[in-house]
């Protein structure tokens, strides 16, 4: 997981422990940031999330449940560059759609407190190498 701070930069933070820290109390305490990446490892040309991430979405979920049930959220979904354009912003979203199917259904979160945008190839998370796994994510904003 990710913090993804307003600056360009981003930071490494531990998962669960700072996740419900963060649902908390919002105010940043080294960095503002106004989303977060979870790092799905999708398999290539998927959008089933994996076993081991389920940890850290039910953390995510128990930091919405902590935040409140009025705050919205938007999750965003995103690809690595291989592939077209059109096909990554499809692909994009349905990883967005699996992820909210996931709180909604396994964790009864209201599905009307998300909105689901599929961002394609366009904002890679390493920049520098736009075909790195890293970019196969789902980021988490404040604010439907």
């Amino acid at each position: 997981i990710r913090l993804l701070p307003d600056a360009p930069e981003s930071a490494a933070l531990p998962p669960k422990k700072e996740i419900e820290r963060i649902a908390r109390d919002p105010a940043p305490t080294h960095h503002a940031a106004s989303s977060f990446a979870l790092q799905v490892q999708f398999p290539f040309d998927s959008a089933e999330i994996q076993p081991d991430m389920f940890e850290a979405l039910d953390a995510v979920a128990e930091g919405i449940r902590l935040a409140g049930r009025q705050i919205g959220i938007v999750i965003e979904g995103h690809t690595d560059a291989s592939g077209s354009a059109d096909y990554n912003l499809i692909l994009s979203r349905r990883r967005a759609e699996s992820v909210k199917n996931y709180l909604v259904l396994r964790h009864g979160l209201p599905a009307s407190s998300f909105r689901v945008v599929g961002r394609g190839k366009y904002d890679p998370l390493v920049r520098d190498n736009p075909f790195a796994p890293e970019n196969r994510r789902v980021q988490f904003r404040a604010g439907a």
